[in-house]
């Protein structure tokens, strides 16, 4: 039998089943908890969490000047 490999998108979605409809201030706690998980996980490291951030920034910037 061999053991399925977590992504942080697996996590992602238990964090988003886990956290609908419950309060902001749960919400926060749960959140430290999966990102702990993550990262002991090995599929977060939280060394240089800016890595990507500009790729990103260029894709939000190109999709908001797009006209709907």
């Amino acid at each position: 039998m061999t053991k399925k490999q977590v992504t942080l998108e697996d996590l992602d979605e238990d964090f988003r089943k886990v956290a609908e409809g419950r309060p902001y201030e749960e919400v926060l706690a749960l959140y430290d908890v999966f990102v702990a998980k993550a990262v002991s996980l090995g599929i977060y490291n939280d060394d240089n969490i800016l890595d990507g951030l500009d790729v990103v920034i260029r894709v939000a910037k190109t999709i908001n000047s797009l006209k709907g």
